[in-house]
């Protein structure tokens, strides 16, 4: 463990077509540090933040750009409905399973959609 750092979760894809590609402001291998003002260093802790805020309008993510190291403060705002809403459609266009989180924020959505109805 003498040379082990801290986690961090850095951008490995971001899907064309995705909210966060249409923005253009964050490119792979930026790191992830706040979802929603929340400090997240673990899939687990970005799992957690986005379960917490599911009835939020917007999520909101700061990252560091570790290319042109411009900034530590990238801060983009995505629509979260939508933003999950898409992992369906992300899912059929690029072959991959809906995430256990994806599934979850989903159903909730769901929910949140029935009683409004």
């Amino acid at each position: 463990m003498q040379y082990q750092t801290e986690p961090r979760l850095i951008i490995t894809h971001v899907f064309p077509t995705s909210q966060l590609y249409r923005t253009r402001t964050v490119a792979v291998g930026a790191t992830i540090n706040t979802i929603n003002g929340e400090p997240v260093k673990t899939i687990e802790e970005f799992r957690a933040v986005f379960k917490r805020h599911s009835d939020a309008e917007f999520v909101t993510i700061t990252v560091s750009d570790n290319f042109a190291r411009t900034s530590d403060n990238i801060m983009v705002a995505l629509p979260f409905k939508q933003v999950v809403q898409d992992e369906i459609r992300l899912s059929r266009s690029f072959g991959y399973v809906l995430s256990g989180l994806a599934k979850e924020l989903l159903a909730i959505q769901d929910v949140q959609k029935n009683r409004v109805m």
